[in-house]
């Protein structure tokens, strides 16, 4: 058994969260039960069936309410512009990935391949820093330990080589069980690139839900997809297969629509849960004196398991300490960022 499915008693679960908008006034009859969810379905699907007439449902996104927070009010990074991926940010530079996977195995303790798959892929946003206005990014690496440990780092280049100038915690989440928090923290830069602030990201037991940004996006696509699938009206046969079992499945993406094929062999499109972040419900948000008592208490109830599951909770025990010490501002002193007091 893995150290957090010992410890998740001590980790408070978010319920789901309720979706906000009624029905139309007029909406067509429902659709039968789905044989199989194409992809599967985090919540009960709202359908709409190919070659129906359909009215436009009402938005069932909403603003977060009193406890809640999201991506739009309260990220988990301010100051920063643009999206870039780590490497090829890096390479730009003059820095190639072997070198730059090399350095960064070296300071995370991770095998080559280990941080091939961490860092490969990692984005990051771009500003800049110092006092001469070097070109940076600020990237959030999660180190995947069985509680992952989030870091905050600033990177530059120097040289052709790659040279951290911040790296503090940021988070922590369970590794098999992503919505289980045990730490949030968040970071600001200021936009003279000489300042940037570490703090609790929300206050303990705040709700994180889904952006209302993102659920409007998302929404406007399953309307595409909708308008798609009432213009063209596709041949079931074309999407889906019948298994040995007698279920059908999806064999390909239909203008990349989450898709499922009804008992009366129509073809629909699937609604996500509009106001979860995973797909599941809110996540509750832990800052470093809420956060603490679950941290201790689960190394306590670790205190006869096996030396590896006691060196897991030391690790994340130490990391949490470490990361909540790492609170307050950051200023700009020679080449890099100091704590203040």
């Amino acid at each position: 058994m893995s150290l957090v499915r010992e410890s998740r008693i001590f980790v408070g679960v978010a319920s789901c969260a309720v979706a906000c908008a009624s029905a139309p006034s007029s909406p067509p009859p429902p659709a039968p039960p789905p044989v199989v969810l194409a992809p599967i379905a985090t919540s009960a699907p709202v359908a709409v069936d190919a070659g129906a007439t359909r009215a436009r449902a009402p938005s069932r996104c909403r603003a977060p309410a009193p406890g809640e927070v999201s991506d739009d009010d309260t990220p988990r990074v301010r100051g920063t512009k643009g999206d870039v991926v780590m490497l090829e940010w890096l390479e730009a530079r003059g820095v190639g990935n072997e070198s730059a996977l090399s350095f960064l195995a070296s300071r995370y303790g991770l095998g080559a391949d280990h941080a091939e798959a961490v860092f490969a892929y990692d984005r990051c946003g771009t500003l800049t820093v110092g006092d001469r206005a070097e070109e940076a990014i600020l990237c959030t690496p999660a180190i995947p330990w069985t509680i992952v440990q989030t870091h905050a780092v600033v990177l530059v280049v120097r040289n052709k080589r790659p040279a951290v100038v911040l790296d503090v915690g940021l988070g922590m989440v369970a590794l098999d069980f992503p919505d289980a928090h045990w730490l949030d923290l968040g970071v600001s830069a200021a936009p003279d690139g000489r300042t940037i602030e570490l703090r609790d990201r929300a206050p303990n037991g705040t709700k994180l839900v889904r952006a209302l940004s993102e659920c409007r996006a998302r929404e406007a696509e399953l309307d595409t997809c909708e308008d798609l699938l009432v213009s063209e009206a596709p041949d079931p046969k074309t999407l889906f297969v019948t298994t040995p079992s007698g279920s059908s499945m999806m064999t390909t993406s239909f203008h990349d629509c989450p898709l499922m094929l009804g008992r009366d062999g129509k073809v629909q499109v699937v609604r996500d849960t509009p106001q979860s972040p995973l797909g599941d419900g809110p996540i509750e948000l832990r800052d470093c004196a809420g956060g603490r008592p679950p941290m201790l208490e689960m190394q306590r109830s670790l205190g006869t398991s096996s030396p590896e599951m006691r060196n897991d909770a030391r690790r994340a025990l130490a990391f949490f300490d470490k990361t909540c010490a790492q609170r307050g501002t950051w200023t700009w002193k020679g080449e890099r960022f100091v704590k203040g007091p």
